[in-house]
């Protein structure tokens, strides 16, 4: 794995590409989040404003029917006259709502966006690293192929190896002969 460290190299504080990468990744989340919690307040700001403005219609017309006896357009447009004001103030909230949660969301966009940059970045750094490394490891398995002596050595390493792998085996062997033996030794009395 490619591990390449960003930073300065003057104050000798470096951050691995990895854990750079990590955070990217973290920060996106955190601002995809933020941005559905937003929409979700927005939903929630929006859905109360129509319920509020549909219980003060329903008690209006509650209130219309119970002081004017003759109830018409011009009485109820009278009556809704009175809390007009009101209703504007609720409105205004709710607009000053959407726009507070349009600002948030568009700050997020970009940094969502700007997170997205630094990520395909990061991202072009890695892959060019990978590939320089493949192409290393190439050129050094070429060269290790080509060298003589490397590759006696290597043989010769993998005879030992073999070597090393059939004496322990023997050595196994020995002890379990030495354990199968042993019972049969101690009940001798000529070896006792």
């Amino acid at each position: 794995m490619v591990n390449r460290r960003f930073g300065n190299p003057t104050s000798g504080r470096y951050t691995a590409g990895t854990d750079v990468l990590r955070l990217l990744a973290s920060a996106a989340g955190a601002v995809q989040s933020q941005t559905a919690e937003s929409g979700r307040e927005l939903e929630r700001v929006e859905a109360a404003a129509e319920e509020e403005v549909r219980n003060r219609s329903e008690q209006l017309m509650q209130l219309a029917e119970h002081y004017l006896p003759a109830i018409s357009r011009d009485s109820v447009s009278g009556a809704f006259a009175e809390v007009r004001g009101q209703l504007q103030n609720v409105l205004r909230r709710k607009q000053q709502a959407e726009e507070d949660l349009q600002r948030r969301w568009d700050t997020a966009l970009d940094r969502r966006q700007q997170l997205q940059t630094e990520l395909d970045q990061v991202t072009g750094e890695l892959d060019a690293l990978v590939a320089r490394r493949d192409e290393l490891e190439e050129q050094l398995a070429n060269r290790l192929e080509e060298d003589d002596p490397f590759q006696d050595l290597s043989r010769q390493a993998l005879r030992t190896e073999q070597e090393l792998e059939r004496n322990l085996a023997r050595v196994e062997e020995s002890k379990q002969e030495a354990a199968d033996k042993l019972p049969a030794y101690k009940r001798s009395r000529l070896f006792q």
